[in-house]
């Protein structure tokens, strides 16, 4: 049995606490961006401003381009 996962983790700088959606919206992105590298990955989102979210990002295709 083997196992593998794709990771997608969001954090912030501290000056300023993003809501709880903003932060799960943050790590879904990573973790789409992480998969769309391939399998075994780990991608990162910092969140400058918690308002980084309020407009649209696109997702990554399946070639890693977002």
């Amino acid at each position: 049995l083997t196992v593998g996962a794709s990771l997608g983790i969001a954090y912030g700088d501290g000056s300023q606490a993003p809501s709880a959606l903003a932060l799960l919206q943050a790590a879904d992105h990573a973790m789409y961006g992480a998969k769309a590298q391939g399998k075994n990955h780990v991608q990162f989102e910092h969140l400058h401003n918690p308002d980084d979210l309020s407009r649209p990002r696109p997702l990554p295709d399946q070639n890693g381009r977002g």
